[in-house]
């Protein structure tokens, strides 16, 4: 779903809600305008953190995922490093514990 079509959804379903442009934009901590705008799908440059406060005010979420064949974002760069810290840690832990173990006596 791109950004006009999620424009084209919040106005669908703050209507059925019965809420004005004002109401919802107030809700969101944004202009009227801005929000008339991306309703419209002319809104130049809206920001992703506005975009989620007018779903999240209608009670929405928006899943991101990327795209296969893509490069991956910060975020999936971030998960990665962390994982591969996580299995460092773990394989650290691991060789630890043998060191730590007594000698059976024998």
């Amino acid at each position: 779903m791109d950004l006009l079509q999620i424009g084209a959804l919040v106005r669908k379903l703050r209507i059925e809600r019965g809420l004005t442009l004002e109401q919802l934009a107030s809700r969101c901590s944004i202009t009227r305008q801005t929000l008339a705008a991306f309703e419209r799908g002319s809104a130049a440059d809206i920001g992703f953190r506005k975009v989620v406060r007018i779903v999240n005010a209608l009670g929405l979420t928006i899943d991101v995922k990327r795209h296969e064949g893509g490069l991956p974002t910060l975020d999936d760069m971030y998960d990665l490093n962390e994982q591969e810290d996580r299995e460092r840690e773990e394989a650290f832990l691991k060789e630890a514990r043998k060191i730590r173990r007594p000698m059976p006596k024998g």
